[in-house]
């Protein structure tokens, strides 16, 4: 299974010319779990209390850690309502390094679970905060946090949206495309999450082989190479910082684009919703959004592309909606200028 936000800060954002803001409800609210620019741990750290401005149902976290060779760390979560006084049992969103199953918090606990990198609740809450525990120092090293964020969402919200205008000027990102198809049989179906870093990290500066990625990214504990939140671990260790978003509006995606920053984006297709693709179906993909025409259409890099497929690929923004923004507009922002990611 490859599976694979409104940041407050508007003001960071820069607004691309082709979009207009609509005036909307977030669904989607991204915070940072840090009030200092980094954090120091050896041993367990466990951030304040983080509240939404909304009730949300959803959590997605991402993280920037660096962390010693052989080193290991954990994340989990908790949430809460205000004035509630028992918070939920602490939750594992995942980590990186080996952790013992025994030591690991639970997935799910009577009032939600975790599936993969995203807690979902089955009543909306309005607080969450995190703990990272650590294994595997030695003397005098620690694991250093630059990044712990929490995306918050609304299921009703995110059912009740529209998408605002959509993107009426061009422009287009000069991306190189990478394709699945050129790495080993075996390999090939499973690395979508893998194959789309790997092109934003080139465009970026880090030219890192495709399997190379893949074998960073994998997930052991679910045998999987694309969960989130190790892709944008992953990303980080290889040079450039990143975090996971939700997307409401063609507005918001402009904004995250603006300054050349292409976005790995999480779709899912049923027979006849994506014309041009290379694939009639499918549960769970991802692929890179680059820029938009001035017909109604953006440009992608989808990694799925035969090689025999030579021409750029341009999908429908109204096919887009319904097999990506519909879904809950899951994102990779994976970016070398990392200010406009966090709070504060």
């Amino acid at each position: 299974m490859d599976r694979t936000s409104s940041n407050l800060l508007v003001g960071a954002y820069l607004i691309a010319a082709s979009c207009q803001a609509p005036q909307r409800a977030p669904a989607h609210e991204l915070k940072s779990a840090m009030d200092m620019e980094s954090v120091a741990i050896t041993g367990q750290w466990t951030s304040s209390w983080i509240e939404s401005s909304t009730l949300f149902d959803e959590v997605l976290p991402s993280w920037n850690v660096d962390l010693p060779e052989g080193a290991a760390f954990r994340v989990d979560l908790s949430v809460r309502s205000s004035g509630e006084t028992k918070d939920s049992p602490w939750l594992d969103m995942g980590g990186w390094g080996g952790w013992p199953e025994a030591d690991r918090a639970p997935h799910e606990f009577n009032g939600g679970a975790v599936a993969v990198d995203i807690l979902r609740l089955d009543d909306p809450r309005s607080e969450a905060r995190l703990r990272v525990r650590t294994r595997g120092l030695q003397a005098g090293e620690v694991i250093k946090l630059k990044r712990l964020n929490l995306c918050f969402s609304s299921r009703e919200l995110q059912n009740t949206r529209e998408f605002g205008p959509r993107p009426s000027e061009p422009f287009r990102m000069d991306l190189a495309l990478r394709r699945q198809a050129d790495e080993r049989p075996e390999l090939a179906p499973r690395i979508c999450s893998p194959t789309s870093v790997a092109m934003v990290l080139e465009h970026h500066g880090a030219s890192i082989p495709t399997a190379e990625v893949a074998a960073l990214l994998y997930d052991a504990e679910n045998d999987i190479y694309g969960n989130w939140n190790r892709a944008i671990q992953g990303a980080w260790l290889l040079g450039v910082p990143g975090t996971l978003i939700r997307v409401q509006s063609w507005d918001e995606a402009c904004s995250y684009m603006a300054g050349d920053r292409p976005l790995v984006i999480s779709i899912g297709v049923q027979p006849g919703q994506l014309t041009g693709a290379p694939y009639e179906s499918t549960a769970g993909h991802l692929l890179l959004l680059c820029g938009f025409d001035s017909q109604g259409n953006a440009w992608v890099l989808d990694p799925a592309t035969p090689r025999e497929d030579l021409d750029p690929k341009r999908y429908s923004l109204a096919e887009l909606e319904v097999v990506w923004l519909e879904r809950g507009g899951f994102a990779y922002l994976i970016a070398p200028n990392p200010s406009f990611l966090d709070e504060g």
